[in-house]
This record gives structure tokens, C-alpha cells and sequence, in this order.
């Protein structure tokens, strides 16, 4: 089968799609973030008109909003960061801009460990009064199985260096960390591998630091996997959500269908503008052709495809199976073409002497 598709060329580009981009593209999760974030700007006035603090302590008291802050946390961004800084170095020679994008990823790995911290300890200050969430737990074995070697791997890769040339190249601020990421603390005599001679020093340290992030960034991803399913349970299985938030909650789910007539504007209004102002008419859709070539089995005497056929072209760009149907019955024999002969007609006298003479010189070099 020769697959022969059209360029698509009479389409629209998909950026020219009104469902291309959406007015308001927000997730649930980005919904209940927004919350988290705006609370703490917006003023709580007590019953004398006093301005008494702001209203995040209204809703950071349900780990639901944990939840989507960790199942929205921009991750991608950590990974182009990454790239960005490689890109960099590849393409810099001076030693000081090389430092400098050596201190960039050292703070990138030391804000996702710090990352980790916050949601951990946020996890564990709703349960003081009750037994451990599952998202607490979570939290507790990705920092005893992996961060919390990474978080020591960091600190001695910073004293090493300290040591080595007495800069602070790389801050350290450990307080803010809880207990659990000091418990057993072995981890912090780990070695530091100095630079091999005749490498160069900065490329080796940049290599340090890439090998730290890279289970970091794995931790990371997994607890935002893990958050997505435990978002999905509480929502919908957990009962121990306070009135004011499952009232919240259930105003946001409502929200979704205002939502779904907001992002439905753009189309109406190219609908509109192309149907009643200008008069236009949808054309219909003009469907993709292609050209089948096949081979049959000569052990078989006839095949016969029918009308509407599904014969399978590969995949599109998402993945999809491409399927096309036949216009019309096709009836296929094991007949193939055995031999090609050109027919040459002339009325030249002296064109046919050449040629017959040239027949002449073939029969002899025959015998």
C-alpha cells in the first residue's frame, strides 16, 4: 500500500481554531490554587469594620487546596530551566558567567527541596489533631527515601566547595527545614568526587549539581502524579471537608458550566461574524484521498473488496489511527505485468536500413 495523503492544505492552522486558545483555560486544580493565592490579599473586617488579617486562614485549613497547589505546580518549568542552563554553558567560555549559571541550577535544586518542605509541613500542621492524611504520608516517604539524601548531597557539594577556594558560591539556609529531613544524618559525610585531572572544573561541578536534581525532579513528579489521584478521592469520597469548604467547592464545580459558556464565546462570535454580517455559509467538510496500490497473494485467484472498505494508513501527529474507505468495489486478481516492448514505426528509407542492419548485427552476435 502506497500512502499518498494531501498536504492538508485547504484547513485552517490549528493556532486559527477558536478552540485554539480559551478565554478561561483554568483547571480545577488551578480554580482552588487561585484561591489560595487571592486569599491572602484579600482583607477579613470583624464585626467592628477592622481590618483583623486576610481570608487565607479560611481556606488553608482543608489540604484539598494542597492538593491542587501541588497537582498545578509548574514543573515544566524546571525541566526548561534545565535545558536552558545546559544550552548556556555549552556556548559560554568565561569562568565567571559559567559560576553564574552553575548558582542558577544550585538554586533551582534548592527551591524544589524547599518546595518539598512547605508542602510537607503544611501537610502535617492539618493533622495535629488527627491521624496522618494519606498526602501526609506521601510526603513523609518521598523525603526519608530520596530528598533527604539530596538535601545532604547538596550541603556537602556546597562545603566542598567552600573548602576548596573559600567562596560562598552556594547559600545555605537550613533552618526553615523540619526535623525529619535531619534525622539519621550519615548522609551528610557523603564525599564529594573532586574534578579529574585535565577536566574542566566547572563542567565538573555543573555535573554534580545535574546528577542531584535529577532524583529531585523525579520526587517531585511523582508526588504531583500522586496529588492528581488524591485531589480525585477527597473531592469526592473524603466527608471530613468543614461546611464553609464543601460549600466553596461545590460553588466551583457550578462554575465549570459558566466556564464552558465563556470559552464557547470565541466560536459564537466567528459564527456570527462570518454567517450574519458577512453572509458566508459553512462549506462542508472535503475528506482527504488517497492512492492504494496492492499485492496480492498468487496462490489466491480474486479478492474482492467492498464499497466502504477500512484500510489503515498509519498515525497523525496525536497518535490516532488514520482510516480511509474505499469509493468504490475493488476486484483484485494476481495479474502482473511480465514484459515491457516499445513499438517503432517509420517511413524513412534510410532510418529503416539502420535499423534493420542494427537487427542484423543482434542475429549474428546470437549465434
Amino acid at each position: 500500500m502506497k500512502n499518498h495523503l494531501n498536504p492538508h492544505s485547504g484547513r485552517p492552522l490549528k493556532p486559527l481554531d477558536t478552540g485554539y486558545f480559551l478565554p478561561d483555560e483554568r483547571t480545577f486544580s488551578d480554580l482552588l490554587k487561585f484561591t489560595n493565592l487571592y486569599s491572602r490579599h484579600l482583607r477579613f473586617y470583624d464585626l467592628d469594620d477592622r481590618a483583623d488579617g486576610n481570608w487565607y486562614d479560611f481556606f488553608v485549613s482543608d489540604e484539598v487546596f494542597l492538593l491542587a497547589e501541588i497537582d498545578s505546580y509548574p514543573l515544566q518549568e524546571v525541566e526548561k530551566k534545565r535545558v536552558d542552563i545546559l544550552i548556556s554553558f555549552e556556548n559560554q567560555g568565561g569562568h565567571a558567567v559559567k559560576l553564574g549559571l552553575i548558582r542558577e541550577l544550585y538554586d533551582t535544586v534548592f527551591r524544589l527541596l524547599r518546595t518539598i518542605n512547605d508542602w510537607y509541613q503544611l501537610s502535617s500542621g492539618y493533622n495535629r489533631n488527627r491521624e496522618s492524611t494519606l498526602l501526609e504520608l506521601e510526603l513523609t516517604s518521598a523525603i526519608e527515601d530520596s530528598a533527604r539524601a539530596s538535601l545532604h548531597k547538596l550541603k556537602a557539594l556546597r562545603e566542598a566547595v567552600r573548602e576548596e577556594d573559600g567562596s560562598h558560591l552556594f547559600p545555605w539556609e537550613d533552618d526553615g527545614f523540619s526535623n525529619l529531613w535531619r534525622k539519621d544524618d550519615p548522609a551528610y559525610a557523603t564525599e564529594v568526587q573532586s574534578a579529574p585531572a585535565g577536566t574542566d572544573p566547572d563542567a565538573h561541578l555543573l555535573k554534580q549539581l545535574m546528577l542531584i536534581l535529577k532524583p529531585v525532579y523525579d520526587t517531585v513528579s511523582q508526588l504531583i502524579v500522586r496529588a492528581s489521584r488524591l485531589l480525585e478521592h477527597s473531592l469526592e469520597k473524603d466527608d471530613r471537608h468543614q461546611p464553609h469548604i464543601g460549600l466553596f467547592l461545590a460553588f466551583l464545580k457550578l462554575y465549570r458550566y459558566v466556564q464552558d459558556d465563556i470559552n464557547r464565546i470565541p466560536d459564537r462570535q466567528l459564527a456570527f461574524y462570518f454567517e450574519e454580517v458577512l453572509g458566508q455559509r459553512r462549506r462542508t467538510r472535503v475528506p482527504d484521498r488517497m492512492t492504494l496500490v496492492f499485492r496480492t497473494d498468487p496462490e489466491i485467484e480474486t479478492v474482492l473488496l467492498r464499497q466502504g472498505a477500512k484500510v489503515l494508513a498509519g498515525q497523525n501527529a496525536e497518535g490516532e489511527l488514520i482510516r480511509y474507505g474505499l469509493e468504490r468495489d475493488v476486484r483484485l486478481h494476481p495479474v502482473s505485468i511480465a514484459e515491457t516492448a516499445t513499438l517503432f514505426v517509420s517511413r524513412n528509407a534510410q532510418v529503416d536500413q539502420i535499423q534493420q542492419n542494427d537487427a542484423h548485427r543482434v542475429n549474428l552476435g546470437s549465434h
